[in-house]
């Protein structure tokens, strides 16, 4: 949810920049970014000069929505 709630406030990124913001090791982000790919969440695209930049699909922000409202309705302690 991370990487998904950094894409949607940071737009398309870099895969370093994202696993900055994500908190995450270059081996767990991978597979993370694999998995959104894969789950049609993400996706990548190249940018200038050939650099590869990620961003949120419309099935990720409709996640992000569900999950903010599933979040709200949850008791918190």
């Amino acid at each position: 949810m991370d990487i998904l709630r950094t894409l949607a406030l940071k737009g398309p990124l870099k895969p370093t920049l994202i696993m900055y913001k994500a908190n995450l090791n270059y081996d767990l982000l991978k597979r993370y970014l694999d998995f959104l790919i894969k789950q049609g969440l993400i996706e990548e695209r190249l940018a200038g000069r050939g650099g590869l930049v990620y961003s949120i699909t419309r099935q990720g922000w409709a996640l992000l929505k569900d999950w903010k409202e599933i979040n709200g309705l949850l008791p918190i302690g």
